[in-house]
């Protein structure tokens, strides 16, 4: 099994070009990047039927929706901001629904989602020192109308702020432009072989180009690729166009971003303290949730080289809530809870193709949970695997595999293993 597994590696490897085999994946640096949409939906069904009583009764089944989503992108030398907001409404109204006695009565229900997140970067220095601004907020309301009426109110507002170093980059996109400068080479379609300076502006370009906004995903594909053919020809670096060009073009802009690869390394330090208030009609039950969450986290990316990836990270988090619960039915009542929780991870990346990945990781977990009824903890270590190998067109196969081994105490249940797998073969006959 091994010499099968390592005849695969070196045919893999044998099968790519090594024209660019010395360019530096983690030289690439991203452009300025600004995007921002705004999208909205509105749908509505129903039915009615009458039926020939006294009184000509109509009975009818109305519903709908109303979904608008703002996203905001945007990242330079020093800034980098991920932005995101949500309305949501739903609805519904019949005079059909029927009780245990088989009689007819009106229900009506709205359902609403107001939501918000900002993640913020403020870089004092590029690729050095940055501030965390942002948070999330969200307000959701239920109402349900028929023989009574149960409301529901929910809120969360959940301020960041915090201080790290560092940067991780997206280097994908220079992953595909070595793809197909690999590929036109391999073809003898280049003119020239491209410097890493030159190199890079192909990606930059690359990266720009993804980012424009488009309604219609045709007009941005054709956008994209005759933004690419025109870069490659204005700069002269095509010796003649052709099928084979555009063919090539076509594939690898398709499938040459498939694998996500990123380089840098990251740490920071966050606070967030939150506030979670939910109300219940029912019984008039009211919990509040005030708390605070402290954050250390830590981010390793290393191309290794093309083909190669190093990945590893901590995360260390402690979480403090004080709970106060009130109902009818019950006395009221206040406790504590607390989290920590550590977690580091490695994974080994390869990359053979533009299609094909394979990583073998390891993983280890400490969790220690305390409420105000029991105190649990456990540690977790394994390793995690996974594959997807493109033989053919017609012959593909996805795997992946985790196993590892749990130690707890006993409020947290017995010792043990734990693993899953999952196995995937595609065979086209014909």
């Amino acid at each position: 099994m091994k010499k099968l597994f390592c005849i695969l590696l070196c045919y893999c490897s044998l099968c790519q070009a090594q024209e660019y085999a010395d360019y530096k994946l983690s030289d690439y640096k991203l452009p300025d990047i600004k995007r921002s949409s705004l999208d909205f939906k509105l749908n509505s069904d129903g039915s009615f039927a009458t039926h020939e009583t006294s009184d000509n009764t109509v009975y009818y089944d109305i519903k709908g929706a109303i979904d608008a989503t703002f996203n905001r992108y945007c990242t330079t030398r020093k800034f980098i901001g991920d932005q995101s907001a949500r309305i949501y409404f739903a609805g519904f109204k019949n005079n059909s629904t029927r009780d245990e006695n088989g009689e007819n009565y009106k229900q009506s229900n709205l359902n609403t989602e107001i939501s918000y997140v900002n993640d913020s970067r403020f870089y004092i220095r590029p690729n050095t020192w940055f501030w965390f601004v942002g948070g999330d907020v969200s307000f959701t309301y239920y109402q349900n109308k028929a023989k009574d009426t149960e409301k529901e109110l929910g809120i969360f507002i959940r301020p960041k702020l915090g201080l790290g170093w560092g940067r991780i980059e997206r280097v994908q996109d220079a992953r595909q432009a070595v793809y197909l400068l690999d590929k036109f080479s391999d073809y003898g379609l280049m003119k020239k072989h491209l410097s890493n300076e030159e190199v890079n502006r192909f990606a930059q370009l690359i990266s720009t180009v993804k980012n424009k906004r488009f309604l219609d995903s045709r007009l941005h594909l054709i956008d994209e690729i005759t933004t690419v053919d025109s870069f490659l020809i204005a700069n002269d670096y095509i010796r003649k166009e052709g099928a084979k060009y555009f063919t090539t073009l076509y594939d690898y802009w398709l499938y040459g971003d498939l694998h996500q690869r990123k380089s840098g390394f990251e740490v920071g330090l966050e606070g967030m303290p939150e506030y979670n208030y939910y109300t219940c009609s029912n019984f008039n039950q009211k919990n509040h949730e005030p708390g605070i969450t402290v954050s250390l986290s830590a981010e390793y990316e290393k191309p290794i080289n093309l083909r190669w990836q190093h990945s590893a990270s901590l995360n260390f988090m402690f979480l403090y809530m004080h709970n106060t619960f009130e109902a009818d039915y019950a006395d009221k009542t206040v406790y504590e809870q607390s989290l920590e929780h550590l977690q580091t991870t490695y994974t080994l990346g390869y990359y053979p193709n533009s299609r094909t990945y394979a990583s073998l990781g390891v993983y280890n977990i400490c969790h220690f949970a305390n409420n105000h009824k029991l105190l649990k903890h456990f540690f977790d270590s394994g390793f995690r695997g996974k594959a997807y190998y493109y033989f053919s067109p017609q012959f593909r196969l996805e795997a992946s595999a985790e196993i590892g081994y749990q130690v707890t105490n006993k409020e947290a249940g017995p010792d043990r293993w734990e693993g899953t797998y999952m196995l995937t073969l595609n065979y086209s006959f014909f």
